[in-house]
């Protein structure tokens, strides 16, 4: 009986260790083709997301992995807005020094 039972805890284990690794391929598939989409998107900030989401990372999928391996190269730098200016407040008469 023994002999049984544990057979039966090892094709249960097998089973649900299966079920975890099918999961974990959904669960790759699915970021993978989110970041591939990112990339082939019109607007620059978007692909820009999709590069730093990096889709080679997600192969590896580790808590070391810090996305140092991007060439930036080909990707020019995003323009950035001037900073709004403070407005200008006159100061009064007596303010200022003689």
């Amino acid at each position: 009986m023994r002999v049984k039972d544990s057979r039966l805890a090892y094709r249960k284990q097998r089973h649900s260790e299966s079920a975890e690794r099918r999961e974990d391929g959904k669960l790759f598939t699915e970021r993978f083709v989110k970041a591939s989409e990112q990339l082939g998107h019109g607007s620059a900030r978007v692909r820009f997301d999709g590069v730093r989401s990096d889709p080679g990372a997600v192969t590896f999928d580790r808590a070391e992995h810090t996305g140092g391996e991007v060439d930036w190269g080909p990707f020019p730098p995003l323009p950035r807005a001037a900073p709004p200016q403070p407005a200008r407040v006159p100061r009064p008469r007596w303010w200022t020094r003689r």
